[in-house]
């Protein structure tokens, strides 16, 4: 099966959908884009080993459950004023 898409002068471009579903893709995933001799181009996921998780967060901090919950409530409430173009209005605190 072929698909089209458009690339924007950002580089950019939308995956149909349908492609999306067959990768298992998501919003924030990671693809590797692999060209070969002739030109054709491959699409995959990129899934990461336990090990390679591991990897990422090995240098952070040890936190405790009280402190883990808090870090990720200012995560989202961070992220949400980001999505939302909000500032927070209290010198710079979130929630």
């Amino acid at each position: 099966m072929s698909y089209l898409a458009k690339v924007t002068s950002k580089g950019q471009v939308t995956i149909p959908a349908e492609v999306r579903a067959r990768l298992g893709a998501e919003a924030g995933d990671r693809l590797c884009f692999t060209v070969d001799d002739s030109g054709a181009v491959t699409v995959e996921k990129v899934t990461l080993s336990l090990a390679e998780l591991r990897g990422m967060v090995s240098d952070l901090p040890r936190l405790s459950p009280g402190e883990a919950v808090a870090a990720v409530d200012e995560a989202r409430a961070a992220r949400a004023d980001a999505l939302t173009g909000r500032r927070p209005q209290d010198g710079g605190q979130t929630r």
